[in-house]
């Protein structure tokens, strides 16, 4: 028989893998001792499901850990500029509100939705967002940088951009993580209505 296991079990396998046992031993042993699960169709995709959210969060956080060195690059960019003597000022005012914002987000850990933001600090933050691409564009074009950062800092803003096409489609209630939780939802509820059945 298949049974999917609870736990690592010595000469069977690790926690979440499917593995085919014997009848007697995974009635006897791995189901009484909730070690394992019968391998039934619901069960499998439940088991495939958690496997591709796990696989989900190690790319957000691999992509995070990106994110965090591309800032402390440009960072030290704008620490040049910062000290530049010939910079416009208001290029380094635009920097140091940047920065002032970053360090208040992480303080609250909570950015409040942009739709609750009033016109001023969507302005504010717009002219912001133009001073970073515009030392960025400067990153880019400059022979000093090496082509490792120029990568980064391209892929960064690909990614800012998918994030912002998946912003926009879990508000209008689409695209592949509106789904995801739908068929989460849905497999939930299939698992209740079959919570009483003993294989």
């Amino acid at each position: 028989m298949k049974v999917i296991l609870l736990a690592d079990v010595k000469g069977q396998g690790k926690k979440g893998q499917l593995v085919e046992v014997s009848e007697g031993y995974g009635r006897n042993f791995l189901l009484p001792r909730k070690l394992a699960i019968a391998a039934t169709a619901d069960a499998i995709n439940t088991m495939n499901l958690k496997e591709k959210a796990r696989k989900a969060e190690e790319a957000r956080m691999k992509a995070e850990e990106k994110a965090r060195k591309i800032e402390e690059k440009v960072r030290k960019a704008e620490d040049k500029v910062l000290n530049d003597p010939d910079a416009p000022q208001e290029e380094k005012d635009a920097i140091l509100a940047r920065r002032e914002k970053v360090e208040a987000a992480r303080r609250k850990d909570d950015t409040p939705p942009a739709e609750k933001k009033s016109k001023k600090e969507l302005k504010a933050e717009e002219k912001e967002k133009k001073a970073r691409r515009k030392q960025e564009d400067r990153l880019l074009k400059s022979k000093k940088t090496s082509q490792e950062e120029k990568d980064e800092i391209l892929e960064r803003r690909a990614q800012e951009s998918k994030e912002a096409m998946k912003k926009m489609a879990a508000y209008k209630e689409e695209g592949a993580a509106f789904k995801k939780k739908e068929e989460i939802h849905r497999m939930a509820d299939a698992n209740k209505a079959f919570s009483h059945f003993r294989f």
